[in-house]
């Protein structure tokens, strides 16, 4: 699992990327994260990839989403707009999004499996 997460951490750089779309199961076990990737817009292609983070068996998720966004997502709001500035992850599960340059992520997921996909328009 961590080989993959790292080879496309390694492969696309996520800077400047926005997580439109979270999506949080009811005992939120499951985690899906939508990220519109910005390099696809700033090199002018035609076609723009959608990457899709998907954690499944959730063991930990910590936030340092603001009040009005956790309120959003409880009520079923399902469109966001977080600009990332880097995606880490830690060890084999652990996986930390930043959406600023401060040490602290705004995101941190710590799953048993995640998935990635690419999706085109």
């Amino acid at each position: 699992m961590e080989n993959k997460i790292n080879q496309i951490l390694n492969e696309y750089d996520f800077t400047d990327s926005i997580i439109y779309q979270i999506e949080v199961s009811d005992l939120l076990t499951k985690v899906v994260l939508k990220i519109d990737y910005y390099w696809d817009y700033h090199e002018g292609k035609e076609n723009t990839r959608k990457f899709i983070f998907e954690f499944e068996d959730c063991s930990k998720i910590e936030s340092n989403l603001s009040e009005n966004a956790l309120i959003s997502m409880k009520k079923g709001d399902r469109y966001s707009h977080f600009t990332t500035i880097d995606i880490r992850c830690i060890g084999e599960n652990l996986v930390e999004f930043f959406n600023d340059y401060r040490a602290k992520p705004f995101l941190r997921i710590a799953a048993k499996k995640i998935n990635i996909y690419i999706e085109k328009d």
